[in-house]
């Protein structure tokens, strides 16, 4: 034992004499876990080559917090970490902590050590940096017993590099099943431990090139991280690629080595124009690479891109609604180093339309929590970078919490442009692509099932170009709704298509807001509720939004609020002051509280409209259809005011105006009503006639108008007086 121990200590002196001057040179943070997973017994002879290999490997990089990190997990029956990703802050540190590794057998559960990895080591509560390149390096002499791929590809999702290096008894397909492609750079096989130190030039050079992939491709001027205009880097220089050169599998590659979704939009100088230099060689990527510069290239260089040819790429953010009905219902997970669900932090509609377009999806229908029965890693993601116009990924930041983000989209109809949630454009998917729809192919009906379908009220107008000119695509059919359908799709179609919309014919859709006041004597007073997935009163918490409340219900502006204060806690909706300052609609800016206190108000549309009629005690009173009411002269009428029951007491105004002169008459509402007689009528009664019905209610004085009463006076009878 003592000889293998002198032998080793020697070779270590040696290998890192030889190799002092030969280090990777990137500087992209990188984090590497070593799994050691032998299944047979192995003498000391061949556990001090192998620790022999894992300092010549160490000593090819720059170990530190902002450099090359290496965690180490061995297998032994169950996986053992060694030492974490942070364990080791300096190269010193790391080759000490190899030399005194003790061998351990382990089992034939490659699968779930790899799961062990990704759930223990690949972690940034142990070191892992978001920003980081992410290596996984399996060294095994056996087969594995249990079905490791699916484990694999979980790794893989995660955006972790495998590499594979089997030693005497290793299976190479399972290696290579279990490696990233290509196999060329990922995969390495051994018949004995002596030839482990044969790898390790070819092994080191090509981690090293992991290392700088990370910093070797990058999308410019785009809105997200995940588009832009794409540039290669080569010899510390950026180039541009041309459209030519790079087609829809080159560009999988490039979304997936930047941690991004697929590839969604492939367009020449879709990010702006660039002058030279440009990418010389044609990318011939099969789809599965790891890393852009990992596909084979062409013999032959470019010499010139025509202008507008610069690739502009844009790949769809990594988002997805997982355990729901549909991909557009479910727990919200984004992905950055992993997928993980969304920490709920008062999440509103507003959010949530975000997620909704990122995952292409229609408008946002509801969001809502879901308690985990304990902390668990998230992602929280900040409000105010997300209402900035920032993808939701580009907001995440790491936390533990168990109250997650669940959120329903509706799948295949949407209102763009549009002020609030409830209003806009009305676009419709279908195979994949969304159209708007032509105003004659859309009628009420149809209004109520896509106002319903969105979660909003009731259809208010419906009105072509209300939101902007649209270009094409349009919708080809009619929509045949009967009113009561759940979903626009599920109605009935036309079997003709449209071939031409007129400009300025697209269906803009306004929809009201699903709020109201309840328990009061009208409709403009009383406890607010607003709806999302179900109607609930709203938190009261030093209210400033009254005037909004008020506006959403059209009742005019807010007179008084107050609390409520119930006798145990129920499910609220808490309103977002700055979201509703912003002119978002309550709805859009609720999210979900608990507490006892409720917001009453109180706005200054409170009282219905009063009721105008004429009568007269002589031939009666005729209704012209253009000139109004008429009265014959000198027969004696009456003009009535009435109300609905609301309110005890109050009075009438009697307003008379005509083209030179106007009166007020008052009365006192009695059972709600008020009739002013005028004997004898003559033409200085001609004029128009309103009722102003006055009370004195919650400490202020409220007042409704009814509608203008036009009255002519017919015939020639001797003038007389008015009398009130």
């Amino acid at each position: 034992m003592d000889v293998y121990l002198d032998m080793y200590h020697l070779l270590m002196l040696l290998l890192l004499l030889w190799s002092s001057g030969s280090q990777c040179e990137s500087t992209a943070k990188t984090d590497i876990v070593l799994l050691v997973n032998f299944f047979k017994r192995i003498d000391s002879g061949d556990f001090t080559l192998m620790k022999l290999f894992l300092t010549q490997t160490v000593s090819y990089f720059d170990i530190g917090p902002d450099k090359v990190q290496i965690g180490l997990v061995q297998n032994s029956y169950i996986p053992k970490t060694e030492w974490q990703l942070n364990t080791h802050q300096n190269k010193q540190s790391l080759l000490e902590a190899i030399d005194n590794l003790q061998w351990t057998r382990g089992d034939t559960l490659t699968g779930g050590t790899l799961n062990y990895i990704l759930h223990s080591n690949f972690k940034t509560s142990v070191g892992m940096r978001a920003d980081s390149q992410k290596i996984a390096i399996l060294i095994t002499d056996g087969e594995s017993e249990d079905n490791a791929y699916l484990d694999t590809q979980d790794l893989r999702d995660s955006g972790i590099e495998i590499y594979t290096i089997g030693v005497k008894n290793a299976r190479e397909t399972q290696l290579r099943a279990i490696a990233s492609d290509p196999d060329d750079i990922h995969v390495y096989s051994v018949s004995d431990f002596s030839f482990l130190l044969d790898i390790v030039d070819n092994l080191t050079i090509h981690l090293c090139n992991s290392a700088k992939s990370l910093d070797s491709v990058r999308l410019v001027d785009g809105n997200t991280l995940c588009s832009g205009r794409l540039e290669v880097k080569s010899e510390q220089s950026w180039s541009s690629v041309c459209e030519a050169d790079f087609d829809q599998q080159d560009a999988e590659v490039v979304c997936r080595e930047l941690g991004c979704g697929a590839p969604s939009v492939l367009q020449g100088a879709l990010y702006g124009e660039v002058e030279a230099p440009m990418w010389t060689k044609e990318f011939l990527c099969g789809g599965h690479e790891s890393a852009l510069l990992h596909c084979g290239r062409s013999d032959s260089a470019r010499s010139t891109c025509s202008p507008g040819k610069a690739v502009g790429l844009t790949c769809s953010e990594p988002v997805r609604l997982v355990g729901g009905a549909s991909r557009c219902a479910g727990k919200l997970e984004v992905k950055l180093t992993e997928w993980r669900p969304v920490s709920y932090s008062d999440w509103t509609l507003m959010e949530a339309a975000v997620a909704c377009r990122e995952l292409d999806c229609g408008s946002a229908v509801s969001t809502g929590s879901r308690k985990e029965s304990s902390d668990r890693s998230v992602w929280w993601i900040r409000s105010d970078c997300v209402q900035s116009g920032s993808a939701l990924r580009d907001c995440a930041s790491s936390a533990s919490s168990a109250s997650i983000v669940e959120l329903t989209c509706s799948d295949s109809v949407r209102l763009v442009d549009g002020k609030t949630l409830c209003s806009g454009r009305l676009e419709v998917k279908s195979e994949q692509s969304w159209s708007s729809v032509c105003e004659a192919d859309f009628d009420q009906q149809d209004a109520e099932v896509v106002c319903r379908e969105l979660g909003c009220g009731a259809p208010s107008v419906l009105q072509g170009a209300l939101y902007g000119e649209v270009e094409a695509p349009m919708w080809t059919k009619e929509f045949l709704c009967g009113g009561h359908e759940s979903a626009l799709l599920h109605c009935g179609r036309s079997d003709s298509d449209r071939s031409t919309c007129s400009p300025g014919k697209a269906v803009g859709l306004t929809c009201s807001e699903p709020v109201r006041l309840v328990g009061g004597a009208s409709r403009c007073a009383g406890k607010l509720e607003v709806k999302l997935t179900e109607w609930r009163p709203v938190y009261y918490s030093d209210w400033t939004l009254k005037d909004a409340a008020c506006r959403d219900l059209d009742c005019g502006s807010a007179v008084s609020t107050g609390s409520r204060d119930e006798s145990s806690d129920r499910s609220l909706w808490w309103i977002m002051y700055h979201c509703v300052q912003s002119g978002s609609a309550l709805r859009d800016c609720a999210s979900s509280y608990s507490s006892s206190v409720i917001m009453e108000l109180t706005c200054s549309d409170l009282l219905v409209q009063p009721i105008i009629s004429v009568s007269s005690t002589m031939d009666g009173v005729s209704e012209a259809q253009q000139q109004g009411f008429q009265v014959h002269r000198g027969s004696d009428f009456t003009i009535s005011c009435s109300v609905q029951p609301q309110y005890p007491g109050g009075s009438f105004q009697l307003t008379f105006t005509s083209s030179n002169t106007a009166h007020n008459y008052t009365q006192p509402a009695v059972n709600h009503s008020a009739d002013f007689l005028f004997p004898a009528a003559d033409p200085a009664h001609q004029g128009s006639y309103s009722c102003v019905y006055g009370v004195y209610v919650f400490s202020h004085n409220f007042s409704s108008e009814s509608r203008l009463l036009s009255l002519t006076v017919t015939g020639s009878r001797t003038q007389r007086p008015p009398e009130s």
